[in-house]
């Protein structure tokens, strides 16, 4: 077993599909063990999360005490070591040491029991898809810990009687460890000031390189309100006052009509799945922002397990978004959410 969790760490990690590092750790096989383990990943600041991989039957009741300590982003990978039944030679020992779809099965009833978030990726660990998923939740996980450490500078608090950028700062720290705090003006206007016109013509030259808008169609929704990030999904969290709610909109990114060069601010113009008028329909009726976050980089999966692992709730609006369905979405969700 160890052997077979060895190669599968090496070859993932000379795959190219992950942006992180997996470090192997010896097969878990006490309790102790277990809950020695998880609590070096939560003091290990040089990691982000754990991956879990049943090789064989594995008791669950050893793994609650480690689970219930652990304070991370966990994913179980569901898989077997070999891609093919060995039909000629396939024994009892053999199936005795290869039983990941027993010991996976046994493993997961344990996090529903103990009502507990975690990632499943299932398929063959070779595969580059499969890969790519355990990537893409590397990145989900590297967010969920670099949140802890996320400071908002307010200047000077909320504009006048606007209420979806009011908030409740305590809670948004309670829950995602943002510390938000407000500064005054004069102190942004030196801080803007001592900035050198190199080092705008640096960032806005990262932009020009960064950032590519697709020439593709007509209607849409032109975002000109100081964009700071880059555009495949447009999201927005908002405070309910019982709950956050993380609002996920898959775009599709467009060029302008027309130059507009009266306006001294980043554009960009994007149609809304499923279309323009049930994507801005959902998206009022969940209390979507007018600010929004927006972003080539991001998938909505993994914006949706963020939010899971944060305990907050996340509505999705993508080609498959049908009003009434979304409507009864958000009445199920204020009940599932309701404290």
């Amino acid at each position: 077993m160890a052997e077979h969790s060895q190669k599968i760490v090496e070859e993932l990690n000379a795959s190219g599909n992950l942006p992180y590092e997996v470090v192997w750790k010896p097969t878990l096989i006490t309790n102790e063990l277990i809950r020695r383990t998880f609590n070096e990943a939560n003091t290990d600041d040089t990691c982000a999360g754990v991956i879990t991989w049943m090789h064989t039957f594995s008791p669950a009741k050893s793994w609650i005490l480690g689970l219930q300590e652990f304070r991370k982003p966990l994913l179980h990978l569901h898989t077997q070591f070999n891609r093919e039944i060995p039909y000629d030679t396939i024994d009892m020992d053999f199936m005795n040491e290869n039983q990941a779809a027993h010991g996976d099965r046994e493993y997961g009833h344990i996090f529903s029991r103990l009502g507990m978030e975690r990632k499943v990726v299932m398929g063959y660990w070779a595969d580059a898809d499969v890969q790519k998923r355990i990537g893409a939740w590397m990145r989900t996980a590297v967010g969920v810990i670099e949140s802890s450490h996320v400071r908002v500078m307010r200047i000077a608090d909320n504009m006048r009687n606007v209420a979806v950028t009011e908030g409740d700062k305590v809670e948004a720290q309670i829950k995602f460890g943002w510390e938000v705090d407000t500064y005054p003006v004069n102190e942004i206007a030196e801080a803007v000031a001592a900035i050198s016109q190199a080092d705008i013509d640096t960032l806005v030259e990262e932009y020009y390189d960064k950032y590519e808008i697709l020439p593709e169609g007509r209607e849409g929704v032109l975002e000109a309100h100081m964009l700071e990030v880059c555009p495949t999904i447009a999201t927005s969290l908002i405070d309910l006052g019982d709950r956050f709610r993380l609002i996920i909109n898959d775009v599709n990114c467009k060029k302008t009509e027309k130059p507009m060069p009266k306006l001294p601010v980043a554009t960009a113009f994007w149609t809304p799945e499923p279309n323009l008028q049930t994507g801005a329909e959902a998206w009022i009726l969940a209390g979507g922002a007018h600010h929004t976050a927006f972003s080539y980089d991001l998938t909505a999966e993994q914006m949706g397990d963020w939010a899971a692992y944060m305990g907050i709730e996340a509505v999705f609006i993508d080609r498959d978004t049908t009003i009434r369905r979304f409507q009864n979405e958000l009445k199920w969700n204020a009940l599932v959410y309701r404290k």
